[in-house]
């Protein structure tokens, strides 16, 4: 993404580049970051889930979350919190996710039926 001049300054532009299902090669990534950089332009890694055949998927699941209006919020509380911050907060999200019961019958008026 473009970062203006300051750290609260909203991101004006956001760029993906997709490599294949290795990511991409550290030589490429290296001359890709210096360009990128060399135009004012803040780089931020962001490895999604994927692979060989899921790469379709989490390339829809970027473009959702932009058309939702989501993406650059998210890239802006990236930048503004920091990645180690920002990855902890992420984990712990999608832990309380993943531990909330799958079949509806065990919640009654939004509280947990034990």
């Amino acid at each position: 993404f473009r970062q203006p001049q300051h750290q609260g300054a909203a991101i004006r532009d956001v760029i993906i580049l997709v490599g294949g299902p290795k990511g991409i090669g550290d030589t490429w990534k290296e001359e890709l970051e210096e360009a990128l950089t060399a135009t004012g332009q803040a780089v931020v890694h962001v490895q999604v889930p994927g692979g060989a055949l899921h790469s379709a998927g989490a390339i829809g699941a970027l473009m959702v979350e932009h058309d939702k209006g989501a993406l650059v919020p998210a890239l802006m509380s990236l930048r503004f919190l920091g990645a180690d911050w920002y990855a902890q907060w992420s984990k712990q999200a999608m832990q309380w996710i993943h531990s909330m019961p799958k079949d509806r019958s065990q919640w009654q008026y939004g509280k947990r039926v034990y």
